[in-house]
């Protein structure tokens, strides 16, 4: 697949374009990638109703409440519905507090998740949202992992990740 941007300065008077190439969804792909939001986007999203809400960046301020939006083209209905679970875990634990958990002295250490049950939408339209409220963890990077399991079906996933920064 081939993507083109095409941009025109109007003070310059010039033009600029990029070509790049691109994976093609894998066969049975039913998943997009997940778009992070300074808000929720309410209860029927569309890509376009939320990109004005759009994060600039993957830094996340911890303790604070994002949104996130997603399109799933997996099969799902109230009789049917398919799971979703978002999990974030931290990279680069070190080994101190690795042993501290394992010794139960100190704070676990363990991923942040939420799960639920995606009954679909009425109007049968892909996209999704979640308001998160990102809890007060340590700064650092996490992986972000989206799981859309349709019920007898095979999960897809959407992993990213994010820098979780203190509150100023």
């Amino acid at each position: 697949m081939l993507a083109s941007l095409e941009v025109v300065g109007e003070k310059q008077q010039r033009a600029a374009r990029a070509r790049y190439a691109l994976e093609p969804l894998a066969a049975g792909g039913a998943l997009s990638d997940v778009l992070l939001l300074k808000k929720g986007a309410g209860t029927a999203p569309t890509l376009d109703a939320v990109l004005a809400d759009a994060l600039g960046s993957r830094d996340i301020v911890a303790g604070s409440t994002i949104g996130i939006y997603w399109e799933s083209y997996t099969p799902a209905s109230p009789s049917r519905p398919a799971e979703v679970s978002l999990t974030a875990t931290r990279q680069n634990v070190s080994r101190l507090e690795r042993a501290r958990a394992a010794l139960r002295v100190g704070s676990a250490v363990r991923p942040v998740a939420v799960r639920f049950q995606d009954t679909g939408r009425p109007d049968g339209q892909p996209g999704r949202s979640l308001t998160v409220s990102w809890p007060e963890v340590p700064p650092g990077t996490y992986t972000v992992e989206l799981i859309v399991t349709p019920q007898g079906g095979v999960a897809a996933t959407s992993a990213f990740e994010v820098r979780v920064v203190k509150r100023d």
